[in-house]
Formats: structure tokens, C-alpha cells, sequence
């Protein structure tokens, strides 16, 4: 019983995403079933085991364990094993190696008892062919008699959901083929089956597939009237796939393991083809309710990609007016779409614009790769022509509304590959001037995240976690003494430095004070993964979840959450495209209603007189968070000991709430 229950718990752990926990439980499982000689409890624990080494992309530790069940374990289980072997090197490129199983695969098709994990396993063979554009061993035609086998199956055993399955895909292979009719008739009665057992899983790929097949139709309609029919049908088609998604977001018990949700490959691009479909620029008739619909859509997939960050559905969100909040701010929604860069632009008091730029995603992240290396080299300018070209795509078309509506303050929702650069250095070419000096500017990760409330009229008090000795095989961060001295001389400030600086004691600091700012001049890394993305204390390391469970001691000690966390001395991990997730999941979880933090580690001296200026401004002027932070770059930009430089001023972001 508790092998089988190390089993189920791996199972649901790789689900869920926790692929080292799944692991280690499933490890553990396997250990047990070859104590007790068990053989059918070894089998399945290995066939688990190896799926969740696939999922960590240990594909080689996966297929010696898939080449050994194909060998010995019963024929479901072997079925399953050369299914998902077939799937690991067709997805590696080895093609060839994995035709050669094919006829394997046949025999043991044709020789099966029917079941669903047999079912499922013929159907996810022939779907991964379809998908890879295999056209020839196997045919079409064997494919779609592959389909046929397992559908008419699916039926004769009243399994619906595999017959769905079934269905489904075949409706994918006639849209592969362009045989527009049989695809949608297959995709609407798989759509019907799905429905009629709530099987949301998999439904949502069919009102995808349909979308994907309406929206084909229309670029082949003849007239104006269908063509508009068809976009209609295709956008509620769209739109009823991301509905489905947010409910498995808050349903994930509904979700069948066997057809995993997977973020890159279907919630990311079914939220970018809905918004590349709501403001195609060939339709020349987008209304404000098809940018409104854009801009949730936008919303909905920052959303999904945290909750994909944290792996669990856990951030509570709620619906703000931007008018409401700052009648001076205007909040800029960037999306990179395959052939194309939108920018979505809520203006106060106004209908939501949108701005198009002839710009690939592939070009735009080309782009931001060369300007991240550009913009940490302290004693060159190569940065500018680069920064001048993401200014040109993502401000220049919108100056004159901007202007128009006397924006002070730039929010930006920014968009996978873009939140590694900041906004602030974006350079106009024309007036020779950074984005930040015409502009207050701040990050969100969403509308529904913020807390729309300004900083409280109190006395600023900070309690600050410092580390100035190197640490745990990091370096010494020797200017982080004269850093927290000049937050004392500016603003009353409880100080724990170095060893007085562990998670026990900053945890019994939060519980016995309530200071509404709190600093942490340590070492930290931002990375996609969220596993590895910390901050250094003198004993050890805060995750995400930890500092999370630590400020909500604070929280709980107060009247409410804490205004600011600043994190002065992090920086986002080196090459890892979607580090910059990390800084905002760590913003998010933390509670705090706005945070500070830096995409990559500053100048010990800037970072010091940029400290000191913002907390300057904070106590002695009513201003925004965000016009704190830009006046405080300013004093860096303008000093010339640090000869105009982004390096030392930009890397400084305001996450989350910027009043």
C-alpha cells in the first residue's frame, strides 16, 4: 500500500509541476516495490518514474527506463512505454529511430486488449505525427486508420473520453491536410463529447482547433459578410478556450494526467493567435470592445504564465479602473505575436487604443538578447542604437496621445523577453533623452494584481536585512555598510547586519515592529525557475514561498500589508531568457504592495546614492513610488561620474502598486 501510495503521490506531483519531489517520491516508491519483489508494482513505478525524468528533460534516463519496460513488463504497460519512447525521440529529432519502432507499435496496437491508457497511447502516438508533420511512415492514411481503430474502440467500451480524444485528433489531421469541412464537423462532435462528461481538459483543445479552422475559413472567404462570420465564430471559438483554461486553473483535480496542460504548447499560444485575431490589421474594422477583449486576454496570459511560474493556481486577483487609480497614468500592454508587435494603451478617461509595428517576435527578442549584454557593458554607448529601435516600436507611435492626455506616469504589462530590459532607458534618438527622464515609470504583472492603494501618510520606518560579507560562495558586497548608514541618516531604520541577519531573527523583527518599508541589501538571483530563485540571509537562503511566509507574519501585525520591499543588490539569472519571471512572481508572492528590485547587480556607489535619494524623496515630498524612483535615477543619470550609463541607474524596476 505504500509503494502505491508513493506512486500516486509522484504522479500528482509531477502534475503540479514539483518534478524534484516527484522524483524523490517515486524513486522511493520503486525502492519499496523491489523490496517486496512486487514485479507489476516495479513496472508501474518505473513507467512513472521515467515520465516524470522526460518532464525534467532527463530524456536519456527516461528511455533506458521506457527500453526496459518495453522488454519486460505486461503488454498494457509496454504499450505505454513505446508510446512515450516514440514521443521522446520524435520531440530529440531522431526520426529515424523512432520509425523503427513503428511496426512495434502496430503489433502491439492490434493485439491489445482495448483500455483507456492503451487508447490514449495509440491516439498521443498518432497526434505527436500529426503535429511533426510526418506524412509517410506512417501515411496519412495508416494514420488516420490508426484513429478509426481507436475510436470505434473507444465506443464499443463506452469510453468517452478516449473517443473524444480520437475525434479530436482527427479532426487535427484534416486540418493538417486543409479538408476544412471534415475538420470542423470532427472538432465540433469531439467539442459535444467532451462537453456532455465536463471534461474541460480536453475540450479546450478542440475550441482551439476550431478556432484555428474558422479563422482559416475566413481568409478564404469570398465576401466581406462571410469572412466577418467566420472571424466571429472563430474569436467565440478562441475565447471559449481561454474561458476553459481559467477554469482549470482553479479546477486542477479535474484534469486528467494522461492530458497535461502544458503552458508553452497550448496556454501561451491559444492567448497570442486570440489577441493576434483581435487586432488583425487586415480587418481595418477592430472596435474598442475587440481591444478591450485584447487587453483581458493579455491579462489572463500574465496570469497563466505566473501560475505556471508557481506551478499552483495561488494569486488572488481582482478587477481596478485604471481611472480611478491615476487619472495622470496610462498603462501600456506590449504583446509579441509571431508577425507583429501590439502595444495596447489604456489612457485615462479615454476608449483603449492599439499601435501596430511590422515587427516579428523572432526579431524583437533578437533584439532584447544583444541589448541585455549591451546594456551591463559600463564603457560603451552600443546600447543606444538598439534602444532607440525599441523606443521607435514601443513609445514613438504613441507621443501624441501620450502628450494628448498629459500622461505623467508609463505602466507597463510587459510581454515574455521584454521584462529582461527596462523601460526606463528606451532612447530617443530625436531629443537625445532616456524614456525616464520625460516619464515616472513602473512594471506590473497585471491590473489584477495591484492593490490599488497610495503610500500611507505615516512616519517611514524601514527594518533592513543587510549582507556586506561574502557568504555561501557569494562575494562580499563591501558598499552595502555605507548603503544602509546613509537609509539611517535619511529615515528611522532598524538595521540587521550579517550575522545578526538570519530568517529567525528577520522573522522576529517583522513580528515585533511594523515598519512599512523593508530593504534587503543582499545577495539574491531571479530565475524562470522557481525553485531557483532566492535571497541570502547570513544562515541561509529565502525562497519565494519563505519570504512570502515570513512578510505575512508582518502582515498579519499590521493594519495592512507591507508598502515596499526593496531588493538592492539581486540580479536576474545570465541566459535564462525568462529570469526576469522570476523577479515578478517573487514581487507577487511577497505581499508587498509594491517592491523594488534590480534586473541585474549595480555599481555598489549608485546603488548607495540612488538608496539614499529615494528614501529622500519618500519622507520628505508627496510623490509616487514611482516618481521617487525616477527622481532618484535622475541624480545617478546626472551625475557625471557615471558618464550618462544605464548600467548604473536603469536596472532599478518598480514592481506592482506605483502610487
Amino acid at each position: 500500500q505504500t509503494a502505491i501510495a508513493l506512486r500516486s503521490l509522484g504522479d500528482a506531483l509531477r502534475f503540479v509541476g514539483d518534478l524534484n519531489q516527484s522524483r524523490t517520491a517515486l524513486t522511493s516508491s520503486l525502492a519499496m516495490a523491489q523490496q517486496l519483489q512486487r514485479e507489476d508494482l516495479v513496472h508501474t513505478a518505473q513507467l512513472s518514474l521515467a515520465n516524470t525524468l522526460q518532464a525534467q528533460e532527463d530524456d536519456d534516463s527516461a528511455l533506458i527506463l521506457y527500453r526496459t519496460l518495453a522488454q519486460t513488463a505486461s503488454q498494457e504497460i509496454q504499450v505505454q512505454a513505446l508510446s512515450n519512447q516514440f514521443t521522446v525521440l520524435m520531440n530529440r529529432g531522431q526520426v529515424a529511430d523512432a520509425r523503427a519502432l513503428w511496426s512495434t507499435l502496430q503489433t502491439q496496437f492490434s493485439s491489445l486488449s482495448p483500455s483507456q491508457p492503451a487508447l490514449f497511447a495509440r491516439i498521443t502516438v498518432i497526434q505527436q505525427l500529426i503535429r511533426l508533420g510526418v506524412a509517410n511512415t506512417p501515411s496519412r492514411s495508416e494514420q488516420a486508420e490508426q484513429l478509426a481503430i481507436a475510436i470505434q474502440q473507444a465506443q464499443a467500451i463506452g469510453d468517452v473520453r478516449s473517443e473524444s480524444y480520437g475525434i479530436g485528433t482527427l479532426g487535427l489531421l484534416y486540418e493538417t491536410t486543409g479538408q476544412w469541412g471534415e475538420a470542423q464537423s470532427l472538432s465540433e462532435q469531439a467539442l459535444t463529447l467532451a462537453q456532455s462528461m465536463n471534461a474541460t481538459d480536453i475540450g479546450y483543445l478542440w475550441q482551439w482547433q476550431l478556432g484555428r479552422i474558422y479563422k482559416a475559413l475566413g481568409d478564404r472567404a469570398r465576401t466581406p459578410q462571410l469572412k466577418q462570420q467566420h472571424f466571429q465564430k472563430a474569436t467565440s471559438a478562441y475565447s471559449d478556450a481561454v474561458d476553459s483554461l481559467q477554469q482549470l486553473r482553479t479546477d486542477l483535480v479535474a484534469v486528467n494526467a494522461q492530458v497535461q496542460v502544458s503552458f508553452q504548447d497550448s496556454v501561451e499560444p491559444i492567448h497570442r493567435e486570440l489577441v493576434s485575431l483581435l487586432l488583425d490589421p487586415t480587418r481595418n474594422d477592430t472596435t474598442p470592445d475587440d481591444i478591450e477583449k485584447a487587453r483581458i486576454v493579455i491579462e489572463s496570459l500574465q496570469l497563466a504564465e505566473l501560475d505556471n511560474f508557481f506551478r499552483e493556481a495561488c494569486l488572488d486577483t481582482e478587477s481596478v479602473d485604471i481611472d480611478q487609480l491615476d487619472a495622470k497614468a496610462a498603462v501600456v500592454y506590449p504583446i509579441m505575436l509571431r508577425d507583429r508587435l501590439e502595444v495596447v494603451v489604456s489612457f485615462p478617461n479615454h476608449d483603449l487604443k492599439h499601435y501596430t509595428t511590422p515587427v516579428p517576435r523572432e526579431t524583437v527578442e533578437t533584439l532584447v538578447d544583444q541589448l541585455r549584454q549591451h546594456l551591463t557593458l559600463r564603457i560603451s554607448n552600443r546600447f543606444r542604437p538598439g534602444m532607440a529601435r525599441m523606443y521607435d516600436w514601443l513609445i514613438r507611435p504613441m507621443l501624441p496621445d501620450l502628450d494628448a492626455n498629459q500622461v505623467e506616469t508609463l505602466v507597463f504589462v510587459l510581454d515574455g523577453a521584454l521584462r529582461n530590459i527596462p523601460m526606463a532607458a528606451l532612447y530617443d534618438s530625436g531629443a537625445k533623452t532616456f524614456l525616464v527622464e520625460s516619464f515616472s515609470i513602473a512594471v506590473t504583472p497585471g491590473l489584477q494584481l495591484v492593490n490599488p492603494q497610495p503610500i500611507q501618510e505615516q512616519n517611514l520606518a524601514v527594518l533592513t536585512g543587510a549582507l556586506s560579507e561574502a557568504r555561501q560562495g557569494f562575494s562580499a558586497l563591501p558598499n552595502v555598510v555605507p548603503e544602509v548608514e546613509q537609509i539611517q541618516s535619511t529615515v528611522p531604520a532598524q538595521v540587521l547586519l550579517n550575522e545578526e541577519f538570519t530568517e529567525e531573527s528577520f522573522q522576529s523583527a517583522l513580528q515585533s515592529n511594523a515598519e512599512p518599508i523593508v530593504h534587503l541589501a543582499t545577495h539574491g538571483k531571479f530565475s524562470s525557475n522557481k525553485d531557483e530563485t532566492f535571497l541570502l540571509t547570513w544562515d541561509g537562503q529565502l525562497s519565494i514561498n519563505a519570504l512570502n511566509d515570513v512578510l505575512q507574519v508582518s502582515t498579519l501585525n499590521q493594519s495592512g500589508p507591507i508598502e515596499l520591499l526593496v531588493l538592492s543588490a539581486c540580479q536576474t539569472a545570465t541566459g535564462d531568457k525568462e529570469a526576469a519571471l522570476g523577479l515578478a512572481g517573487m514581487a507577487v508572492r511577497a505581499g508587498a504592495r509594491s517592491t523594488v528590485a534590480t534586473l541585474w547587480q549595480v555599481n555598489d556607489e549608485a546603488t548607495a546614492l540612488l538608496m539614499e535619494q529615494l528614501y529622500e524623496e519618500l519622507s520628505s515630498r508627496q510623490v509616487s513610488k514611482a516618481e521617487a524612483l525616477r527622481q532618484a535615477q535622475l541624480r545617478i543619470l546626472h551625475d557625471p561620474q557615471f558618464r550618462n550609463h544605464p548600467y548604473y541607474w536603469a536596472p532599478f524596476i518598480l514592481v506592482g502598486n506605483w502610487l
